[in-house]
């Protein structure tokens, strides 16, 4: 991210300004390992609570906000999500290319699967290869 939204000094007209970030912010992950399994789980919950409600599987649009000075995590906004499922078949069938940086290197594909996001995400990739692992 370019920006990043921090409280404003007391007695401002508004609680929060956007400031820019640093050149290490921007090269960095926001979110620790440990904060994502958070989010990961209030999802999972939220998840559940909302299929239960409506007697269906109900896939959710969850808005979260990172307290700045305690890194506390709070979810702010919960709403069946409407962009993904609203799509036709062939809409979320249409696949985002990227170009490698040495295209003529050969190059194992080792995982395929379906994108929960729209971008691209990082993290250790383990291979199981029986059910029982």
């Amino acid at each position: 991210k370019t920006q990043k939204m921090v409280y404003a000094p007391r007695g401002s007209e508004h609680p929060t300004r956007n400031i820019k970030t640093t050149k290490k912010e921007w090269q960095s992950f926001s979110l620790s390992d440990e904060d994502v399994l958070i989010l990961a789980k209030y999802a999972i919950e939220i998840e559940k609570h909302y299929s239960k409600e409506a007697k269906q599987y109900r896939p959710m649009d969850i808005e979260w906000a990172k307290d700045g000075e305690s890194g506390e995590i709070f979810i702010v906004q919960a709403r069946p999500e409407t962009v993904q499922s609203q799509k036709s078949k062939e809409e979320n069938q249409v696949f985002e290319k990227f170009k490698f940086k040495n295209p003529n290197e050969k190059k194992e594909i080792i995982l395929q699967g379906r994108a929960i996001g729209s971008k691209i995400g990082s993290g250790k990739v383990r291979i199981i290869n029986d059910l029982e692992h």
